[in-house]
């Protein structure tokens, strides 16, 4: 008997409280990578997934969310993360000058668009050039600031950014806004659609559907590794509770996404007999609760820890998301590059330790 599928692997959310201010980190789940475990268990070659929304504008110019699942099946970027680190993808290797501000990448060989067109510098530049005029990108760092691409071979490109940055390199591992689009798809000035759906990878968008679905079939000129289903239908299925009737009657293969399905849903549908469930063990990102330390009260500090010792996180944890999502004592999870400083103290929940900064301070 098929056993279906259901997910919540793009997101598995810590808990922390950050009392001054809070951010996250984005690291991508991609989709191949369900795929390649489905692929191991199911014996059809044709998968069915579904989308909250349609994806009538699949593009990389508007970070939209809904394009998240389908993104990686048609785009690539030229780096991407795997366990916790960069590594190549579209450039097979990249390195800095001596100063840090000018980055190198050297392409793969060899690669295709969809379309036909050859994958090389000048098509990177062209990209690279078309984002950093796109106003939707203005907080991205490696997009918003680069100043200058130019093409030095055939499949070497070097872009110049005007200081030193550690964070340039890992905006490259951005899928939905430093993927590789053909140059054919670009209308100067249009920062909202591409005139077709084009990239380089390993599927190649076949139909739309306004109101039901779209169709992915296998680019059996893949330059990486051959994925294993011909054919990926993803599906248009706007309500939580349909989205589980379809898994449930064999509709839909897979729900993938926190974006997808409520914690409730993900428990109410694993406890189906044919259907698994499957949740993200790495944490990507941190929920904040986030105060105004501007007032008069909130400006002292011991009344800020009071707060934070105030809050029970795990209680917060196993309430919200029935136990899914870790507790956190910092705001990132250990591993996230560049945060390896060692926090001194931590602010678990502790009620007598929040009445004591409480009570320290005169008039309160």
């Amino acid at each position: 008997m098929k056993i279906k599928k259901i997910g919540i692997l793009a997101l598995t959310l810590m808990l922390v409280v950050n009392i001054l201010t809070g951010c996250s980190k984005k690291e991508e789940v991609a989709v191949e990578e369900v795929l390649k475990q489905e692929a191991t268990k199911e014996e059809s070659k044709e998968l069915v997934i579904c989308t909250a929304k349609e994806l009538t504008n699949l593009t990389t110019l508007t970070m939209n969310k809904e394009n998240n699942i389908a993104c990686g099946l048609v785009y690539e970027p030229l780096v991407k993360y795997e366990n916790d680190n960069i590594v190549p993808n579209l450039a097979k290797e990249w390195e800095w000058n001596d100063e840090g501000t000018v980055l190198t990448f050297k392409l793969q060989e060899g690669i295709k668009y969809h379309d036909g067109e050859d994958f090389n510098a000048e098509s990177v530049k062209k990209a690279l050039d078309f984002n950093h005029l796109n106003p939707n990108f203005s907080g991205i760092k490696a997009v918003a600031e680069l100043e200058k691409v130019d093409v030095i071979d055939e499949y070497t490109v070097a872009v110049t950014f005007p200081r030193p940055s550690l964070f340039y390199i890992n905006d490259f591992c951005f899928q939905n806004v430093m993927s590789m689009m053909s140059p054919n798809v670009i209308e100067e000035g249009n920062y909202q659609t591409f005139t077709d759906i084009i990239g380089t990878g390993p599927y190649v968008r076949e139909s739309f559907v306004s109101g039901d679905s779209t169709v992915f079939v296998r680019n059996e000129n893949y330059w990486g590794e051959k994925p294993y289903y011909e054919k990926i239908i993803v599906k248009y299925i706007p309500e939580n509770s349909s989205r589980i009737q379809a898994l449930n009657s064999g509709e839909v293969d897979l729900v993938y996404g926190a974006d997808l399905i409520t914690y409730d849903d993900f428990t109410q549908a694993t406890s189906l007999k044919d259907i698994k469930g499957q949740v993200n063990e790495n944490p990507t990102l941190t929920r904040n609760l986030i105060l105004n330390a501007s007032s008069e009260t909130l400006s002292d500090i011991n009344i800020r820890k009071a707060i934070a010792h105030g809050v029970n996180k795990r209680a917060i944890a196993e309430g919200l998301t029935l136990g899914n999502e870790k507790v956190a004592e910092r705001l990132f999870r250990k591993g996230t590059p560049y945060t390896d400083a060692e926090i001194d103290e931590v602010y678990d929940y502790n009620v007598d330790k929040a009445k004591e900064y409480i009570e320290s301070q005169d008039g309160l």
